[in-house]
């Protein structure tokens, strides 16, 4: 699991997420499917919205990545839900590994 800085720990009330991908390598000599979920929210609010999302890496294959939108979450927004905390949980199989990561915001409506 990783959590990402929320917008609020960017900008106070000044910036909203509206992106996050997390690339991943595969170094054995198989394909391998990584099952991630984004989880947008704070730890036991029920209205946390869960996005699982899925990727095949063919054997070799580094930088592939999962994003998540904005617009995938409930409604369409056009940022995260819950001023960006956001976090993801993976299953990596054997020889797949997490690399860099990335969030984008912008300026809060």
């Amino acid at each position: 699991t990783c959590s990402y800085p929320s917008a609020e720990g960017r900008i106070s009330g000044e910036s909203a997420t509206t992106r996050v991908w997390q690339y991943f390598v595969n170094n054995s000599d198989a394909p391998v499917t990584i099952n991630c979920t984004g989880v947008a929210g704070h730890p036991g609010d029920e209205e946390d919205q869960y996005i699982p999302k899925s990727l095949l890496i063919n054997p070799g294959q580094s930088g592939a990545d999962i994003s998540w939108l904005a617009e995938d979450f409930e409604g369409a927004p056009a940022v995260f839900p819950e001023q960006g905390n956001f976090s993801i949980s993976c299953n990596l199989p054997p020889g797949a590994g997490m690399l860099q990561a990335y969030v984008n915001s912008s300026v809060a409506p």
